[in-house]
């Protein structure tokens, strides 16, 4: 009643599905007034003497009319909190991000395009070269007539700080090599600036002699230090005064799991791939699929694992972003929908409802609280009094699959992108 010129405080939802419902979670702070009443009233002091809530339904097409539904309307109250890690692998903390282990480039070291700075995939610098002995491939060659030391290296992405990681070298040297040999792992920042360096002791007296097969030396497990983002990983040797020592193939393993590994064989022509459209972090999964059935689904980790995380006892419900695949921006016919399931043993014992997901940008979560889980018997039931909500005490859940697809009566499912998957606690549920 502060406002009595009617510059009230709104908000905007620009499209509503046209083939089903849909729940909005509108929150008063990203309510605003247009301004162009000039009598600006504080949101709190507002809030504090609201006189009505008000629907307005309009066209953005010139004399169009249709009707809109509401329904369910609640004034609800607190915040969401995540456990970032409850789902998903522990080491992980953000979720989907298509972790699938960290590749090096030219992992054999073969000789392509060679100078006496670089080989495919790899920096040199003093008396490292890339050399092709024989049929076992390439080699990082370091000679003492090229100098008394040298190093070569490669920069790898995707690390996790808190994580810990493993640079492994296959090595072997002639029986009068003289020199000292380090692996190192070189943290860096986003921007390539270096945190530490992290360097093991002289390996050079445990290299092989033998000509094949060569000798395994690693750095052992590293943790990737605070603002850690990238890793640059090097054999580095030094006091070379007789022979030669060779690196035969490298690799870096995590102890981070893979964050992608979607269990997805179940549905025919089923398939996840990841993309750098996403919500946050640097990737997001995008669901696609083939053939013209009309729900595909994917398996959450840790199933087949070994590794229990889904106890879900201390959430309230399980939250994640969704948004039509660029290249489908209609609304109405062309929506897709989400659900969640839960397994526990090998048998699928709740369900939520369909959630439909439109053609918009990023938004808010979808949420689906614990109390929304049904029994299979009765989750797709037309009648909502027959809906029965599994009790179960969430402890010990196997496995959550997310199923998707097209509309009610849609064709072949359209691509959708997910991000942000985790369990969630708070009274903005419902």
């Amino acid at each position: 009643m502060l406002i009595t010129n009617y510059d009230d405080y709104l908000y905007t939802i620009d499209y509503t599905p046209t083939n089903g419902w849909r729940k909005y979670h509108l929150l008063f702070s990203d309510f605003r007034q247009e301004g162009w009443g000039n009598e600006a009233v504080e949101r709190d002091t507002a809030l504090r003497f609201v006189n009505s809530i008000q629907f307005k339904f309009a066209s953005k097409i010139n004399h169009e009319t249709n009707h809109l539904f509401i329904d369910d309307l609640a004034l609800i109250g607190g915040n969401i909190t995540y456990s970032s890690n409850a789902l998903y692998h522990r080491q992980n903390t953000v979720s989907m991000e298509g972790y699938a282990g960290m590749s090096l480039v030219n992992a054999s070291f073969t000789n392509a395009g060679s100078s006496a700075t670089t080989i495919h995939g790899w920096v040199l610098s003093g008396n490292v070269r890339g050399e092709d002995w024989g049929a076992n491939g390439g080699d990082a060659v370091f000679e003492s007539w090229n100098g008394a030391a040298g190093a070569i290296g490669q920069e790898v992405g995707g690390v996790v700080a808190g994580s810990d990681y493993k640079f492994l070298v296959q090595m072997s040297k002639h029986a009068s090599f003289t020199g000292s040999v380090y692996l190192e792992t070189v943290w860096l920042t986003s921007g390539s600036v270096v945190i530490q360096t992290n360097r093991t002791a002289d390996i050079a007296p445990s290299i092989t002699t033998a000509d094949w097969p060569p000798s395994s030396h690693d750095t052992g497990w590293v943790e990737a230090p605070a603002t850690a983002a990238k890793v640059r990983v090097q054999i580095r040797v030094a006091g070379v005064t007789a022979e030669n020592v060779k690196a035969h193939d490298a690799s870096v393993t995590g102890s981070q799991y893979a964050d992608n590994s979607w269990y997805t064989t179940w549905i025919p022509g089923f398939s996840v791939s990841h993309t750098t459209n996403r919500a946050e972090g640097e990737y997001a999964a995008r669901f696609n699929t083939t053939n013209t059935d009309w729900v595909a689904g994917m398996y959450v980790p840790p199933f087949g694992t070994g590794e229990t995380v889904t106890n879900f006892a201390d959430y309230t419900g399980i939250a994640v972003k969704a948004r039509r695949a660029p290249g489908y921006a209609g609304t109405g016919g062309t929506h897709g929908r989400i659900r969640m399931s839960v397994v526990t043993g090998s048998t699928e014992t709740a369900k939520t409802r369909w959630y439909p997901v439109d053609g918009s940008e990023w938004e808010d979560h979808v949420i689906f609280s614990k109390d929304n889980f049904y029994t299979v018997e009765t989750a797709d039931t037309n009648d909502p009094a027959a809906l029965v909500v599994w009790t179960n005490d969430w402890r010990a859940i196997d496995r959550v699959d997310i199923y998707y697809g097209p509309s009610t009566n849609g064709a072949t499912p359209y691509d959708l992108i997910l991000d942000d998957f985790r369990p969630c606690s708070g009274t903005y549920l419902h």
